[in-house]
């Protein structure tokens, strides 16, 4: 499933990824969903790494 957000944030204290996903994004019946992704200090590196490519 491929979901496309309307917001991402970041939240370094607690390196949580965050993402507002509205109707007709990827996730159908659901009027405004908050989804969020805590990563590790690796899984952060690697997700940098891929975007600085």
């Amino acid at each position: 499933m491929s979901i496309k957000p309307k917001e991402i944030w970041y939240t370094p204290a607690s390196n949580t990824l965050h993402f507002e996903v509205h109707p007709g994004t990827g996730l159908s019946g659901v009027n405004k969903q908050l989804i969020e992704i805590t990563l590790t200090p690796q899984q952060l590196q690697r997700l940098c790494a891929g975007i600085n490519k």
